[in-house]
């Protein structure tokens, strides 16, 4: 998969990355995991080598090409007891639909986010209506571009809106310094900062 998309440079999970979301994962044992990216399947995998239970995994990506070649990957290494959906949604139109159906549950569901970065903040927004258990953001760095004010670009701009609303919310979050940075999310829990720090 990391060759196959190395080969037309689309970006993938790196391997540190993806061994502290696979190492996420098998800590939780989550009932479902949904994934707002799918690309090349790369976390996918790590994802799913995390899990020994019976679970669900739903994959969300724009691109019909992605979804099918991930699809042949699946044929060829399937995983037992996974029950694997790949949709071709706008990530952004499935959560909203999703948080408005009061029979959609959230909790004992772990969220992977890797789609537009533009879309972070309010993605974002929404999971902490639902609140799912856990959400992971994937390049919450950017490039180390947040830390740059002359960085204007719309993406530029909405990872540090972003990092804004996540610092500025009462809840627990975990920065992974891996890859183009991890940020762990629990939405199943909070806490009260101290004020004076």
């Amino acid at each position: 998969m990391e060759k196959d998309a190395a080969a037309i440079g689309v970006p993938v999970l790196t391997p540190a990355s993806g061994a502290v979301l696979r190492f996420l994962v098998e800590c939780e044992q989550p009932e479902e995991i949904l994934e707002l990216g799918t690309g090349y399947g790369v976390s996918l995998f790590w994802m799913a080598s995390g899990l020994n239970r019976i679970a669900k995994i739903v994959s969300l990506e724009r691109e019909i090409d992605y979804i099918a070649r991930v699809r042949s990957y699946l044929e060829k290494h399937p995983f037992r007891d996974l029950d694997i959906r790949l949709l071709k949604v706008h990530c952004l139109r499935y959560l909203k639909e999703a948080s408005g159906n009061s029979d959609v549950k959230w909790s004992g569901k772990f969220v992977f986010v890797d789609c537009d970065k533009v879309l972070y903040p309010e993605i974002f927004r929404i999971l902490k209506q639902v609140r799912p258990d856990t959400a992971v953001f994937d390049n919450v760095l950017w490039h180390g571009r947040i830390f740059d004010p002359s960085r204007q670009a719309p993406s530029d701009k909405a990872v540090r809106e972003f990092w804004d609303e996540v610092k500025s919310s009462n809840l627990p979050y975990t920065l992974f310094p891996v890859g183009d940075g991890l940020l762990r999310i629990r939405f199943c829990e909070s806490f009260e900062r101290n004020k004076t720090l």
